[in-house]
């Protein structure tokens, strides 16, 4: 797999939604509202708000209210899958859209 690099990060995150599959735990939506505000909605219904910021080799993002964490994307063919601090793979794009296209925070 290839992580992304910051300059290519930026690019597929800021302004743009993610929506990512969890595999049995459901789906997430994220959205990257600027280089420092994101939104998501966890596979339970529940919104939060962050603030995130880009490091050399992914993100890290306090929730407020909630926990903080460190994540890297990686792809492969076909896939790309969001990675924890601890080189899992938790999840897996199933789309990225520019914009807020799932009203979130809302």
């Amino acid at each position: 797999m290839i992580t992304f690099e910051k300059s290519v990060l930026s690019s597929l995150l800021v302004n743009a939604t993610h929506d990512i599959d969890m595999g049995e735990n459901g789906r997430a939506t994220i959205y990257y509202e600027t280089d420092r505000l994101a939104h998501m909605r966890r596979p339970d219904g529940v919104v939060m708000s962050g603030d995130w910021s880009l490091l050399d080799d992914g993100y890290a993002i306090a929730w407020r209210g909630g926990p903080v964490a460190r994540w890297r994307l990686k792809a492969a063919p076909g896939r790309i899958s969001y990675v924890d601090a601890e080189g899992r793979e938790r999840g897996a794009v199933r789309s990225i859209s520019f914009g807020n296209t799932a009203c979130l925070p809302g």
